[in-house]
């Protein structure tokens, strides 16, 4: 098991990456923040498969208590990477995007929690140099080749045990709560389920369980965009020096289309320039990767059924949602929400008055607040 309970799993110590700065201007976060490595030896993923070399970019922000048991992990959203609060850098960094909730005295407070935000495996922004991950684009130690297609896969429960190992290398045994967005509160949920004794609360924000037919039709028809583009030469476009950014910005559109609704497909038409520069920002192969973590998601789908995951749930649950989110509806959590609680879990609905869809969860996150800093407050020592 990952975490250095067998499986020959080692783990190195982190390095720095950046140098902090000046003051920061104010911010949620009103301070510089620097982003270092850990890496993570031998680590096997559910396919059989292991990884030699696993390399993470980990912020944190707080100070970690001498007991170690002020731990709040955050996720990352699909096209997101670990920056979450802050200024990454120096003064004139990007601020973090979740910076109207991490900070001093806002919801997840850092006078008194220690936050550590990872750049997830398979980042889509591999290419910057502010993001740190390995995946499909990475060099093999073992061949001094790029993966390629021959990366293993990563399932939701891969990530979390990725997720694992991390903070073991930063020597962290227990979490107050695994707090996340979209694909982030996925791996909440999972965490929740696999580790059910690590943490005190879980927070999936605009996180669904499972997904529709029609979902994982939209998410199908996205990596065959990819796929499509003559660019990407069967994965091979690095070693090439093509670029499969149409592809990729095609695909895009369309899975923004499913979380904004059909404003968003006349916005792509007529931004398409915009939405190509963005593209080229993404690693093909790296999105790919996640679009497939996001078809092979069905939580509790390895135990058989949902309900058997609820039972192993022990940690409180805060489902938070927005109540204009046609992707991850308020019925959909509505009806997971009871249906944990009738599991004998320890959860609550709160849906807020989001005015950006699935996309609240970022742009109107300051809405979430209240509720977020009263449940961490039942959990917090």
């Amino acid at each position: 098991m990952v975490g250095g309970r067998g499986g020959g799993l080692r783990l190195l110590v982190l390095v720095p990456l950046l140098v902090a700065g000046a003051a920061a201007p104010a911010v949620g976060l009103d301070e510089v923040v620097t982003k270092r490595v850990v890496r993570v030896r031998d680590l096997p993923t559910l396919s059989g498969q292991v990884v030699p070399l696993l390399e993470l970019g980990v912020e944190t922000y707080g100070r970690l208590n001498a007991t170690r048991d002020n731990v709040v992990l955050i996720g990352h959203f699909l096209a997101g990477d670990g920056h979450a609060a802050g200024r990454l850098g120096d003064a004139s960094g990007p601020v973090g995007w979740w910076d109207a909730l991490i900070g001093p005295g806002l919801a997840i407070d850092t006078n008194r929690l220690f936050v550590v935000s990872l750049d997830l495996p398979c980042n889509m922004k591999v290419k910057s140099p502010a993001v740190v991950t390995t995946g499909p684009s990475t060099v093999d130690p073992r061949t001094g080749r790029r993966y390629g297609l021959d990366f293993p896969a990563f399932g939701v429960r891969d990530m979390v045990r990725a997720q694992r190992a991390a903070l073991d290398a930063l020597g962290v045994r227990r979490l107050v709560a695994v707090i996340g967005p979209s694909m982030g509160g996925m791996l909440a949920w999972q965490w929740a389920v696999e580790f059910p004794d690590h943490m005190d609360l879980i927070v999936p924000a605009s996180a669904p369980i499972t997904f529709s037919a029609s979902q994982r039709a939209g998410m199908q028809a996205a990596a065959a965009a990819v796929r499509a583009d003559p660019q990407w030469a069967f994965g091979a476009y690095a070693d090439l020096g093509t670029d499969p950014s149409l592809g990729v910005a095609m695909a895009m559109q369309g899975l923004s289309a499913i979380a904004a609704g059909p404003v968003a497909q006349w916005s792509f038409w007529l931004n398409l320039q915009r939405h190509l520069a963005d593209a080229r920002r993404f690693d093909a192969n790296h999105y790919l990767s996640l679009i497939d973590l996001h078809l092979g998601w069905d939580l509790g789908s390895e135990l058989g059924s949902r309900e058997a995951a609820y039972r192993r749930i022990r940690a409180r649950v805060l489902v938070l949602g927005s109540q204009d989110d046609d992707f991850v509806t308020p019925a959909l959590l509505r009806e997971a929400t009871g249906e944990l609680q009738a599991a004998g879990a320890s959860a609550r609905l709160v849906l807020v008055a989001g005015r950006n869809g699935h996309l609240s969860v970022l742009d109107d996150a300051r809405l979430f607040g209240p509720a977020l800093a009263q449940e961490l407050a039942r959990v917090t020592p």
